[in-house]
């Protein structure tokens, strides 16, 4: 590897930043997120509902609630009433 391949290399990374760091934020105001189809951002629907499908199915059934979460899974701790 040559020195310039080196600097190239290192000054790649600092140049995507400044790039990405120029464009302005995707912020959508309150209720009104854009929404566009699978297809329109170039992705296979099938596949996207698939996974979706997959993510529901394994979702954890434990509480939201992290202390009822956290009660019902160690049961009474020595800490008294939480």
């Amino acid at each position: 590897m040559s020195a310039t391949t080196l600097v190239v290399g290192l000054t790649s990374p600092a140049s995507a930043q400044k790039k990405s760091a120029s464009a302005a934020p995707y912020v959508p105001p309150a209720g009104g997120w854009e929404r566009r189809s699978p297809s329109a951002l170039g992705m296979d629907s099938v596949k996207l509902a698939d996974a979706i499908a997959f993510a529901i199915s394994k979702e954890s059934k434990s509480p939201r609630d992290l202390e009822l979460n956290h009660l019902q899974t160690f049961g009474r701790e020595p800490l008294g009433n939480l």
